[in-house]
């Protein structure tokens, strides 16, 4: 450090008479590369935001600290405990990565508006403190905007039912169903299956063609299911006579999603009970 200090005041010394400051110490400059979804459930999101730090000078610039924040919808949100930085290397650039997180509830207790149209609008905001030589410690003050998507859960329902035909032994039934994507990126299904459920007992499990949705898109599925007279029981035969599904009968969805958007798998369909069309 006493070097460094040494060829600043040299310079400052032998430089002439209206030398100015950035004729010895230029500000380094940030610059926002990008943010990437590392990580996601139907209820939690992991990203990792990348930066570059440009240091011009041809000494090194010690970081004694460093604030930075993520503001969602230009108020404060989170406060990331980064440490990583100790110094800007003389004349030459550094990445930082900045690994963060949110809850989905998060974002809809904070920002009702974000949530609901399914993207947020965040606000990185860098604070260095680099001690400088002579000078002493100079602070900067950095941002960048950026957007993520607030990821959903795609919406199934039944639509529609009917008899298709029905023997002594066995039935099979018309299901009807309506497939949402509500996101702001694409959602692609495969090894899609549905479960038909009679008070919790499962009686029947048939594939579905793979899925492929838009962002802000919905797609009809019609499949038909067979069952067995004996599994069903008069459950059925009460629904056709109510004009309603079976209040024992439930559906179940399962199976592998991705987003060719995101460019990343999504978490899959588990036993995602769709209910029944009342």
């Amino acid at each position: 450090m006493r070097i460094i200090v040494a060829i600043v005041v040299g310079l400052l010394l032998t430089s002439c008479a209206n030398l100015s400051l950035n004729d010895v110490y230029r500000s380094p400059t940030f610059a926002y590369q990008d943010t990437r979804i590392q990580s996601l459930d139907w209820t939690s999101l992991n990203g990792m935001t990348t930066i570059e730090l440009t240091n011009s000078n041809p000494y090194a610039l010690p970081v004694t600290e460093i604030s930075v924040e993520i503001w969602l919808e230009g108020n404060p949100w989170l406060t990331l405990d980064n440490t990583s930085v100790n110094s800007l290397p003389a004349s030459s650039s550094v990445d930082v990565n900045l690994n963060w997180g949110f809850v989905y509830k998060e974002i809809l207790q904070q920002a009702k508006g974000s949530y609901d149209k399914g993207e947020a609008d965040f606000t990185l905001h860098v604070r260095p403190t680099l001690n400088v030589p002579v000078l002493g410690p100079q602070t900067l003050n950095w941002q960048a905007d950026f957007t993520l998507p607030v990821p959903k859960l795609p919406r199934i329902t039944l639509s529609s039912w009917s008899l298709e035909d029905i023997s002594f032994t066995s039935l099979v039934l018309n299901l009807g169903f309506n497939v949402e994507n509500p996101n702001k990126f694409s959602v692609d299904g495969k090894d899609l299956g549905i479960t038909v459920l009679n008070e919790g007992r499962a009686l029947t499990h048939i594939g579905v063609p793979d899925m492929n949705l838009n962002s802000n898109t919905s797609s009809k599925v019609n499949t038909q299911v067979s069952m067995s007279l004996s599994d069903v029981g008069l459950a059925v035969f009460d629904g056709f006579r109510k004009q309603r599904w079976p209040d024992a009968f439930d559906v179940e969805w399962g199976g592998k999603l991705s987003s060719k958007d995101l460019g990343m798998d999504l978490p899959s369909l588990n036993n995602i009970n769709v209910g029944g069309l009342n």
